[in-house]
């Protein structure tokens, strides 16, 4: 939101931060839910071929990406995402 838009809401700002956080939350929740109901999905079907992807190798494989992007002036963002995708 606009830092006009958060002025205006005052002492709702943290109710608003609370609700947006909370909201998160369980669209994160849902969307693993969804992409597990999914994926079985797939799996059942004799139609749909299903690679396993090996996660790790690829946060290994990535992991300069990752570091050059830390190092630009919106370093402090990526390391937010990356924290928040930790859980």
């Amino acid at each position: 939101m606009s830092k006009i838009a958060e002025a205006r809401l005052g002492a709702d700002l943290e109710a608003v931060r609370a609700a947006a956080k909370e909201a998160g939350d369980l669209q994160r929740k849902l969307s693993v839910e969804k992409s597990a109901e999914v994926l079985a999905a797939f799996k059942q079907n004799s139609a749909v071929e299903v690679t396993e992807v090996d996660r790790d190798a690829f946060v290994k494989a990535t992991a300069v990406v990752a570091e050059n992007w830390k190092q630009k002036p919106f370093g402090d963002f990526v390391k937010q995402i990356e924290a928040a995708a930790r859980g």
